[in-house]
Order: C-alpha cells, then structure tokens, then sequence
C-alpha cells in the first residue's frame, strides 16, 4: 500500500477530529484546482470565498484559523506539507497545455521536482 494515501486518510481524520476538539463550529473543506483557487477570476471571487462571506453574513463561527489546518496538521503528525503544486507552473505559458488548465510534460517534471525533495526522505528503497 502506498504512503500518500495513508497520509492523505491520516490528514482527513485529523481535521474532522481537531474540528471537533477545538470547537462546535463547522469546518468546510473546499480541496483545490483550478476552480477553488479562483483560476481567472482571483482568489477572492472563487466559490470558497463566496462561501466564506455567506458564513460570516449568516453569523456562523468560522475561523481564519481553518487556513493554517494544513500547516499545523504537518507539524503535529511531522509530515511534509507540499504547497500549491501549480503556483510557478500556471503562471508560466510554457510549463502549461493549450488549455491553459493543465501542465504539460515540462509542467509536470516541475510539479515532481517540487515534491521530490520532501517525498524522497520518506521513502525506503526496495533492497
């Protein structure tokens, strides 16, 4: 069985679990792309933001502190925390397809060389 999914499943259980410890407020998990991080249209105006201002509008106890689950989540379980995986990709017309959404074969040796250096440490090699 492969790591990433553990750590995936470990991650999704620690947030419904710190949800609950930390306080009765619902946590909402918008897991990204393009169309969560507001792909043309800024950050601001993607659905999660429209969310967020619906949340505050209706007077419910949201937290900023929600962004910083992913950061604390890795430092409790000591795990790497990969950033947005196509920050310096989608920026650049010619690490990205025609379509303008998804990395071409240049994008994606990007993508790999920014999770390399924090995957490889974990790994054991077969012996």
């Amino acid at each position: 069985m492969s790591v990433l999914p553990l750590v995936f499943l470990a991650v999704v259980t620690a947030l419904a679990a710190s949800a609950t410890a930390r306080e009765d407020a619902p946590r909402i998990v918008a897991l990204g792309d393009s169309l969560t991080s507001g792909r043309g249209i800024g950050k601001a105006d993607a659905y999660p933001a429209v969310l967020q201002r619906r949340l505050e509008d209706g007077g419910y106890t949201y937290s900023v502190a929600f962004h910083r689950a992913y950061e604390e989540l890795a430092a409790r379980y000591r795990i790497p925390l990969v950033p947005f995986v196509l920050m310096n990709v989608m920026t650049d017309a010619s690490l990205m397809q025609s379509d303008r959404a998804h990395p071409n074969q240049a994008g994606a040796r990007a993508i790999a060389d920014l999770i390399w250096p924090l995957l490889q440490p974990l790994l054991k090699k077969a012996e």
